[in-house]
């Protein structure tokens, strides 16, 4: 076979050269059989110290329960001469980072008449959208051998070995097909002597709900939170069709297992979190956290909503309109209704707005009964037309939620 090998590098070059060709002038579908092995084989680096390496794939499909273990691993955990890679996967979500502002980064009031979670991490980085298209490792190791390009190379090397796959690593550390489109983001938390490194890999997701859930209808929001970089993606199963869920996650832990320094044999555990929840003292507790609304939009960074309005449906004349609030842990901190021109009328309301809204949680399903409190109260006032008080409450929902 050695005869052949100059042949097949020939080969290789001339078929990466004519897939960089494709991929300016064809669809996916027509460079889709054009898949090649990187010229290079991925760089196994070493860990720092020997360590047994362990499996946990969770069972669960839920995202605040998978975020609870692995938060609840990270706490609880010696790490000392053993490392972990946790795999899950989660009904339809949407994931921020923990200095990221949901309003900016999602559509809210979409995902909350879809019946869509959305879910704060501890770690930083920026929005994902989780669905059971989505698989999510984290490795957990002592903080002495946390090394994300090595978690990394791992998954790519993995891929690319069993399925031939062109996936590689970017400077951003965000895996990428055809050094093109991006298939997993990445981010991690580090305390002094632990650390866990996460991200996610596109297999088959929905691309429609991603695509609609991560567009913020938010208008005049100005804010220093987090923000994510928008990305071309790509589900893997359309570059290969025989990829699974299960297929690439037991390819990629019996890649991890293989490292581990253990005399024993180790097995994947697939851990169901009903049955064993009594393994994890003090992760109800953590649960409950991660489902509190102060932790998932109150931790939100302050942020301001500035909007105008102008409108001919009062007195037959040009009324224009300005709103300015700031949002201070997910509430409504301050908020300025200018009217121009004002006249007593258009003061009572600005008024009475303001002392029913000042405080109040910034959630549609909180404030509807609100604002239908405010239309009732109105509609009483004489001064004030139907057609007034529909464009003034319409202003003032937009501005809050787009």
């Amino acid at each position: 076979m050695s005869f052949c090998l100059p042949y097949l590098r020939l080969y290789r070059r001339h078929l990466s050269a004519y897939t960089d060709l494709c991929q300016r002038h064809f669809h996916l579908e027509q460079i889709r059989s054009l898949k090649v092995t990187p010229a290079l084989p991925l760089v196994r680096t070493a860990t720092t110290k020997a360590a047994k390496h362990e499996v946990i794939v969770s069972q669960s499909t839920c995202i605040f329960e998978n975020l609870s273990l692995e938060e609840w691993l990270f706490e609880n955990t010696d790490f000392e001469n053993t490392s972990y890679l946790l795999i899950w996967r989660n009904t339809e979500t949407v994931v921020i980072g923990r200095h990221q502002n949901a309003w900016i980064e999602a559509n809210v009031p979409l995902l909350e008449q879809k019946g869509v979670s959305i879910a704060r991490r501890n770690s930083g980085g920026g929005t994902v959208y989780h669905d059971l298209g989505n698989i999510n490792f984290c490795f957990l190791t002592s903080r002495e051998r946390y090394n994300r390009k090595w978690n990394l190379n791992l998954v790519t090397e993995a891929v690319n070995d069993q399925w031939m796959l062109n996936l590689s690593v970017n400077a951003r550390d965000n895996i990428m097909w055809n050094d093109m489109f991006k298939v997993s983001g990445t981010a991690a938390r580090l305390k002094s002597k632990c650390a866990y490194h996460h991200f996610t890999l596109l297999l088959d997701v929905n691309l429609n709900n991603l695509q609609s859930f991560l567009q913020s209808p938010l208008l005049g929001a100005s804010s220093r939170a987090t923000a994510s970089i928008p990305s071309s993606v790509i589900n893997l199963l359309d570059v290969e069709p025989q990829l699974t869920y299960d297929n690439v996650i037991q390819c990629v832990a019996q890649r991890f297992l293989s490292f581990s320094h253990n005399s024993q044999p180790t097995s994947i555990e697939f851990l169901d979190l009903k049955k064993d929840r009594s393994r994890f003292p003090g992760l109800d507790k953590i649960l409950e956290d991660r489902l509190d609304w102060t932790w998932i939009f109150g931790k939100t960074p302050a942020f301001t909503l500035d909007r105008h309005f102008v409108t001919h449906c009062y007195q037959s004349r040009e009324t224009c309109l300005r709103i300015h609030c700031k949002i201070q842990d997910g509430c409504i901190n301050t908020l300025d209704i200018q009217f121009s021109p004002l006249d007593q009328t258009l003061d009572r309301l600005t008024t009475s707005t303001n002392n029913v809204l000042l405080t109040e949680r910034l959630s549609g399903k909180h404030l509807r009964p609100v604002f239908e409190r405010l239309r009732q109260d109105f509609s009483e006032d004489k001064e004030v037309s139907p057609h007034l008080l529909d464009w003034f409450l319409n202003s003032l929902w937009v501005t809050l939620f787009g």
